[in-house]
């Protein structure tokens, strides 16, 4: 179903600007971090703000700021002779990185990979606690005991596991809510990271390692460092589904396969809902390839999947009448509008920075729409689809825990917009200093999301 024809680099606008503005927009990260590293040290005392100022804790880039001057200074000097080494070397790294991501997607390589990550998940997992998860206690005593399992319509079978987890480990281990919740999500990172190596791989056979670099230096990767909410394994479902979708569109399986991982992505989460317009575009393929016939089999696995999870939670004590009027994506009785974030520049402000902090790399989209360097096949827009509607859930619905505090709310935005503009900068972008440009981008961003990472784990705020 995707355009089997070479993609020609040279479609998009013949312009001298296009790698200077790779260049710039990278030198650009490194410029915000470095600034990010003056708002958090000085800016406070120097403008006589606050410490809870719009400047002090509002600004996407600020996290190198732990750090200090001095670590900071000495990590962009470190970065400077790392870049000027890679360009002296760039044909013999560009092998090795060959070499290396042909080992990670044979099974043993994979394997291996995918056990490091999850050591180093448990090992700096998540110290930070938002209210939501702070209530998960007293929630799951109220109702495990005598429910069977904490359970609400917006997220089943995300609370249901999570909460039974906790009570068998409670139970048998002496687990806290806060713990068990370290291991699930530690575990949801091990299936996303093994997905997400077969996804890279087939997007970009060549050099899948490249790839699952320049995805994994996102900041959403802090969900599965320990992350004590519930969006850990709805987000690995998510990339399941993009992967689904994505040998679907290569001609590979049924429509139904898709269709069935969406659903169940669904019943974990209702933000997995904002996915389905890209579903439906999956459906449009098929009905014009296929007809009819094989778009009503995927629908009817989604209803079945869908209407399955209600049911058996209508008879473990949530019961479908309770879905309207007691579910939080709906209003709680359809007042959605209570639900929506009141427009106003200080808020959009903080969704831009977050988005920033989750996902650096988006800047990069600018200049492939700019020179047209995305073509658009079926893969693309299908990306480009998914990406749309999940930024639109984080410009409408209302962070209700403040911005930062429900970053993980929103964390899915990254998954389909990371694979969209990595994959195009990486296949139809060619100027002479490329490699250099997305090497140091993709460094800049995965520092600054570690340390995010780290602080969280040592300090336990964000």
């Amino acid at each position: 179903m995707l355009d089997r024809k070479p993609r020609r680099i040279e479609a998009g606008v013949a312009s001298s600007a296009e790698p200077f503005a790779y260049i710039a927009l990278t030198s650009l990260l490194a410029l915000v971090q470095i600034v990010g590293v003056a708002l958090y040290e000085g800016a406070a005392t120097f403008l006589r703000l606050p410490t809870t100022s719009f400047l002090r804790i509002r600004f996407g880039f600020d996290q190198l700021g732990h750090l200090g001057w001095a670590l900071s200074i000495c990590w962009f000097a470190i970065l400077a002779l790392l870049l000027v080494a890679f360009h002296r070397n760039k044909a013999s790294v560009i092998a090795s990185a060959r070499r290396v991501g042909r080992f990670v997607t044979t099974p043993l390589g994979s394997l291996v990979l995918v056990l490091i990550s999850t050591c180093l998940f448990f090992s700096l997992k998540n110290e930070f606690v938002n209210q939501d998860g702070s209530a998960f206690l007293a929630r799951f005593l109220a109702d495990v005991p005598t429910k069977g399992a904490h359970v609400t319509h917006d997220e089943m079978w995300e609370l249901y596991i999570h909460s039974r987890f906790w009570y068998w480990t409670s139970m048998r281990y002496g687990w806290s809510v806060i713990q068990s919740h370290h291991f699930l999500s530690s575990m949801a990172g091990a299936v996303f990271v093994f997905i997400l190596i077969r996804t890279c791989a087939l997007l970009l056979p060549n050099d899948p390692l490249v790839l699952l670099l320049c995805v994994a230096s996102g900041g959403f990767m802090q969900l599965f460092f320990g992350d004590v909410e519930n969006y850990t394994m709805t987000a690995t479902l998510i990339l399941l589904y993009l992967f689904c979708a994505l040998v679907y569109l290569r001609g590979k399986c049924p429509i139904a396969v898709p269709s069935a991982a969406l659903a169940i992505a669904i019943t974990f989460h209702l933000l997995a809902g904002f996915l389905l317009p890209s579903l439906v575009y999956l459906c449009w393929c098929e009905f014009r390839q296929r007809g009819w016939r094989p778009v009503a089999l995927g629908l009817t696995t989604w209803s079945v999947i869908i209407g399955g999870a209600l049911v058996f939670f209508d008879h473990h004590n949530l019961p479908i009448a309770d879905l309207f009027y007691k579910s939080h994506a709906l209003g709680h009785g359809g007042h959605i509008l209570l639900m929506l974030a009141r427009p106003s520049a200080t808020y959009y402000w903080q969704q831009l920075n977050l988005l920033a902090l989750l996902f650096p790399g988006f800047i990069f989209v600018i200049p492939l729409l700019v020179f047209r360097r995305i073509h658009w096949d079926p893969q693309n827009r299908f990306l480009a689809i998914a990406t749309i509607f999940l930024l639109l859930l984080q410009a409408t619905w209302n962070a209700q825990l403040g911005v930062y505090n429900d970053w993980n709310l929103y964390a899915a935005v990254a998954i389909p917009f990371s694979l969209l503009v990595w994959t195009n900068v990486l296949t139809n972008v060619r100027f002479r200093l490329k490699a250099e440009a997305v090497a140091t981008a993709v460094v800049l961003a995965g520092s600054h999301s570690l340390v995010w990472i780290v602080s969280n784990r040592l300090f336990g705020f964000l």
